[in-house]
């Protein structure tokens, strides 16, 4: 296997967007690689300039097309040693198989699983490598004849961290997108809580529980968590799946307070009760609200263990040396 020196990261590059690939370019770039960006979901002008209500049915494949045909240009341009996708859901197979054939190494990483299943399973077939953040999926791959690796989920410390300034303002925060089954939840919360995302001001109905609030991203969600003495945290995988979401991590490296639910890959990165506190039923939920609310010395050294934790284990700087050793091999 070649040296990997230049990479090019394919992924969302604008505000709002998944940020895991730019996470890890920058990564890449700490050990010091040569790393560059396609935009997964740039547009041609006109469409960009395009009202919804104007869109042609035309309008979503002609993007990908465009973006193809850039993706291509820009891999005979740079000559990468690897591309790297992040949820390539708009690059065509024989995209892929075209910079295959340039001699560069091709990788993605689904970073949803186990939801979506259906167009995972197709979009990682051309890859040279897969990775996928949850380890329970890995079985379902190797039934479709496809080789995937687990590579969970990270945080960037410099995206979230403590601030010194930070005034305690939320008893109970939610951070993440609006479902159905997270107000469920949420609803059968002894304490109301404040539920920050998109969907929340739409879909919160006059009986709920929750509070909206508005979207936030970046600085605004380290904000949020830094300034909660609670963070809770739903998965969207229903009960469905292993993997650990973002806010395993981000949480305790903004130095907030983290109550999960659990899923079976908590047990293998962390310790509950120590560098993590978990729940697994509602009663349990409001139980250990209570308990974290009236300990806050106790709340205080679970946060500080998790965030050295994080810190020591758990930065994307270490999932791009998983990834290069996987690749060696």
């Amino acid at each position: 296997m070649k040296n990997i020196n230049k990479i090019l990261m394919v992924c969302p590059t604008g505000y709002g967007t998944t940020k895991n690939g730019r996470d890890l370019a920058e990564a890449f770039i700490s050990l010091g690689h040569e790393v560059h960006l396609a935009n997964s979901d740039c547009r041609p002008l006109m469409q960009a300039l395009t009202p919804k209500f104007m869109r042609s049915k035309q309008f979503s494949e002609q993007c990908r097309l465009y973006f193809n045909e850039r993706l291509l240009k820009q891999c005979a341009e740079l000559r990468p040693d690897m591309v790297f996708a992040i949820k390539p859901v708009n690059m065509f197979a024989e995209t892929v198989k075209a910079i295959s054939n340039m001699g560069i190494l091709t990788c993605s990483y689904w970073i949803d699983d186990p939801l979506d299943f259906d167009r995972s399973v197709i979009a990682s077939a051309p890859f040279d490598i897969f990775f996928t953040n949850d380890r329970g999926s890995v079985a379902n791959y190797a039934r479709h004849g496809i080789k995937a690796r687990h590579l969970p989920s990270a945080v960037n410390p410099t995206l979230f961290y403590p601030l010194k300034k930070a005034a305690s303002r939320y008893a109970l925060s939610f951070v993440g997108t609006f479902a159905e089954y997270r107000r469920n939840v949420l609803n059968q919360v002894a304490v109301p809580v404040h539920a920050f995302g998109p969907g929340w001001k739409k879909h919160t109905r006059s009986n709920d529980r929750v509070i909206p609030m508005p979207e936030v991203f970046g600085k605004k969600t380290n904000q949020v968590f830094n300034q909660s003495h609670i963070n809770l945290n739903v998965h969207t995988w229903n009960g469905v799946g292993t993997a650990m979401n973002l806010r395993l991590f981000e949480v305790p490296a903004a130095g907030g307070f983290l109550l999960t639910d659990w899923v079976d890959e908590i047990g293998e990165y962390f310790t509950p009760g120590v560098n993590i506190e978990t729940w697994r039923s509602i009663d349990e939920l409001n139980d250990k609200i209570r308990f974290y609310q009236q300990k806050p010395t106790i709340r205080e050294k679970i946060t500080a263990s998790s965030r050295e934790h994080v810190l020591k284990n758990h930065l994307y700087r270490q999932r791009c040396q998983q990834i290069l050793a996987d690749i060696a091999c």
